[in-house]
């Protein structure tokens, strides 16, 4: 190890700042809240920033762990702007669509840019990590010299034609990406190019996330969703929990869960869609109104009730008995899985994407390898009528989680990877390669 390694090691105070641009409470936010706490664990006497683009819930959770939250708001019609939810547009309407959003904002964003290059300039950061695709466009424009800039990689940006284009410009200033699972490192290898990405897989807090239930956190779980009915043990609790981002799945679920009710009526559960919109991308998400709708015309809408995102989320997850994921599309980890599993529930998932590193099939939760209303009722019906198979399940996946996804060792991993940052100073990826090879010689 080098003496300028072994100086950074022994006392670290690095000026880290973080970038976000959501303060809704999604997964990525959930994984930048442990990202914060693990750096100051990983670094006692780091000034550690974070700057986000709205305010919001996850300002409040986040204070505690840095020195300060900065609101940089960005103009109203740029944070609608994104080409997530606009895949099945044709190519006239998203040409005509893009057309109006650069000839009508584009002065807005020059003097917003203007005004976070100067804050972000202030602050003189070693360290600029930002979450999520508009912070990763964003901090590479504001990038001061000396200081490595990395991506924290949540999403496919394969699909996302107008993202990946503008990324491709932005990963030449890109020191470090840290891919939340191999799915996304060969995503992001794929269509953006061979920058230096390591996977860095989400972590829970297993303190907070752990086994427990019994009358009292059903009865709360009911009580949130406004509805009245019997919250004891003799009914089964079944969730998805997830933002009503349009991938997610919400109405498979609800297919699911009236075939379930046709082919095996005599099961007792009670289900619940956990979750809302946090995102300001047009035509990104579902609505509770639409949800409701279509609940209805399936006849299931007694059997189905709606809760808010909480704060205290793993009183949530105690209150089921079985977690589903359903995302329709490959999805890049999957932390509500993790969640879950971490509380000990029967966890049931499409296993596509990221989420078919999580967990194995049959033994610590049931993974569907399809999108398919019938696989999906299917696993219900087994794991709604099976209380055993529920709880050799929860107690496998417990495991599981400690082993491989415990937020107590993020710590460490942050602190191996910002050392090395440090370290190597303001090199482009190929250069911090080298600089790693070096490091252990």
């Amino acid at each position: 190890m080098s003496p300028h390694m072994s100086s950074v090691s022994r006392n670290p105070s690095p000026r880290v700042l973080y970038v976000n641009a959501s303060a809704g409470l999604g997964g990525a936010e959930r994984v930048l809240l442990g990202l914060l706490k693990a750096c100051g664990s990983a670094f006692p006497d780091a000034e550690i920033t974070l700057i986000l683009f709205e305010d919001g819930p996850l300002r409040e959770l986040a204070e505690p762990l840095v020195g300060e939250v900065i609101i940089v708001p960005l103009p109203e019609r740029w944070a609608q702007l994104g080409d997530g939810g606009r895949s099945g547009s044709s190519w006239m309407s998203r040409v005509s669509f893009w057309t109006r959003q650069f000839s009508s904002g584009t002065f807005s964003l020059w003097k917003w840019g203007r005004d976070f290059r100067r804050r972000v300039a202030k602050l003189r950061p070693e360290i600029l990590h930002s979450n999520g695709i508009k912070a990763h466009l964003l901090t590479s424009l504001a990038r001061p010299r000396g200081c490595s800039l990395v991506w924290h990689l949540h999403d496919f940006v394969g699909e996302r034609r107008l993202a990946k284009r503008l990324l491709q410009v932005a990963a030449k200033r890109l020191t470090l990406g840290l891919a939340i699972s191999e799915a996304v490192k060969a995503d992001f290898e794929q269509s953006i190019g061979k920058q230096r990405v390591e996977v860095l897989f989400n972590t829970v807090d297993t303190e907070r996330f752990v086994p427990q239930g019994g009358d009292e956190v059903r009865t709360r779980l009911v009580e949130l969703s406004g509805a009245e009915g019997p919250a004891d043990d003799s009914v089964v609790f079944v969730g998805l929990i997830a933002t009503y981002a349009n991938w997610k799945g919400h109405f498979l679920f609800l297919d699911a869960i009236a075939q379930c009710q046709h082919r095996a009526p005599e099961q007792n559960a009670c289900y619940f869609i956990i979750g809302g919109p946090i995102y300001r991308t047009e035509n990104s998400q579902v609505t509770r109104e639409e949800l409701h709708q279509h609940a209805a015309a399936l006849g299931i809408q007694d059997k189905v009730n709606f809760v808010p995102f909480q704060d205290a989320m793993p009183d949530v997850y105690a209150g089921l008995d079985v977690v589903v994921h359903a995302s329709i599309r490959p999805e890049p980890f999957g932390l509500a899985i993790v969640e879950g599993m971490a509380c000990g529930k029967g966890v049931i998932s499409t296993a596509l994407g990221g989420a078919a590193e999580i967990f194995e099939d049959g033994v610590e939760g049931i993974a569907l390898s399809s999108c398919d209303v019938n696989a999906l009722a299917a696993a219900l019906e087994k794991v709604v009528g099976d209380s055993k198979l529920r709880a050799d399940l929860g107690k496998n996946a417990r495991g599981a989680v400690v082993e491989r996804f415990d937020q107590r060792q993020l710590p460490v991993r942050l602190l191996a990877t910002y050392t090395r940052l440090l370290v190597a100073g303001d090199l482009s990826s190929s250069e911090l390669d080298y600089c790693s090879a070096t490091q252990g010689e």
